[in-house]
């Protein structure tokens, strides 16, 4: 009974994988259509008791 539940787990990572990597080259393939990708920048804020944090902006930036 052990193997069936494992080799269902083990078929759904890897329709997990095959979604993933679909997604990955839809999305690449959407950057080079219209020369723009989605970037991450780290920046500090401060907060209201004297204390940074740190948060993760996004933003739409044109392919290099």
């Amino acid at each position: 009974m052990q193997s069936q539940c494992h080799k269902g787990i083990m078929m759904e990572q890897t329709v997990e994988q095959t979604v993933e990597q679909q997604f990955i080259e839809e999305y690449n393939a959407l950057c080079r259509l219209h020369g723009l990708q989605i970037a991450a920048q780290p920046n500090w804020v401060s907060t209201n008791h004297g204390s940074y944090e740190i948060v993760v902006q996004l933003m739409i930036v044109k392919l290099q």
